[in-house]
């Protein structure tokens, strides 16, 4: 059974907004200041990796066998490439947040033009982005 239908329609409406947002700012007579360019990449950022298919392929994986979470924590990178998972370049870590017994958590922490954030999904809530702090 894939990730609960619930999840993917709240995170479908989460991209829609993500999807005006980047039209709007797109629009805006400031849109070659640095900062709008950082916001639009953000949000491109977040839409690509949403909305990339071996990635919603690999959480359907870890939904129905939430033991798959320790393979991804000891090795990230064979387990990515294994799953034909290509994160963009601003990734920085693929975390996981909690493992089997705990319903499955996991993330993937950017910095995209020094704005640093978590793409997350868990077993119980789905889909968040969480803004981080910066590192010291």
């Amino acid at each position: 059974m894939p990730i609960p239908q619930r999840h993917r329609e709240l995170l479908e409406s989460e991209l829609q907004d993500h999807d005006a947002l980047v039209k709007k700012l797109e629009q805006h007579p400031g849109r070659d200041r640095p900062e709008m360019k950082a916001q639009i990449k953000l949000h491109k950022t977040i839409l690509k990796v949403a909305r990339d298919a071996n990635i919603i392929k690999t959480l359907d994986e870890l939904h129905d066998s939430p033991e798959l979470a320790a393979q991804l924590a000891r090795n990230t990178k064979a387990f990515t490439e294994a799953r034909g998972i290509r994160l963009p370049s601003e990734a920085t870590t693929v975390v996981v947040l909690s493992q089997s017994p705990e319903p499955v958590a996991v993330g993937v922490d950017f910095n995209v033009s020094s704005i640093h954030f978590r793409l997350e999904w868990n077993a119980t809530d789905g889909f968040a982005v969480r803004q981080l702090p910066d590192p010291a």
